[in-house]
């Protein structure tokens, strides 16, 4: 199994709790700035998750040089969390703890699902977006790419 880097902010509660929780899977996680990142590029021998989550544009421009570079993601779903078995998951999204995720439902690339969020029955998340704690979408519900809710 891949170590896992998180690009995002050493001192950015989001990236610390998400480094916190994957680190209970006994998981090898380390955090490295994205603009160290942008400036010197990244290695095929770990998978990476994007937790920059208020500066949407450097997160965009993270994002745009993984794919640039087929740099893997890393795909977390907490273990509290409740995921149907027919609801899928693209890679570098992270799914928090008591979050939940309902029949076909669907949830893009580099997404944050946070703690208690719902994606109702066959609602589909687009790429690069970011669910705050709490939020719920309601069944057969489409949000585009690049959201913030």
């Amino acid at each position: 199994m891949k170590p896992i880097v998180l690009l995002g902010f050493e001192q950015s509660t989001l990236t610390n709790t998400i480094a916190n929780k994957i680190r209970q899977s006994n998981k090898n996680v380390t955090i490295l700035n994205p603009e160290q990142f942008l400036q010197h590029g990244g290695t095929s021998t770990v998978e990476y998750m994007v937790t920059v989550s208020l500066d949407l544009d450097l997160r965009q421009q993270v994002i745009e040089k993984l794919d640039q570079d087929q740099l893997a993601r890393a795909t977390f779903v907490h273990s509290s969390a409740v995921v149907d078995v027919t609801a899928d998951i693209l890679p570098g999204t992270w799914i928090g703890p008591f979050a939940s995720l309902f029949y076909q439902s669907t949830v893009g690339k580099d997404c944050i699902i946070a703690p208690y969020s719902m994606v109702g029955h066959r609602s589909q998340i687009g790429n690069n977006c970011l669910m705050t704690p709490g939020v719920m979408i309601a069944g057969s519900t489409k949000i585009g790419n690049q959201c913030t809710l």
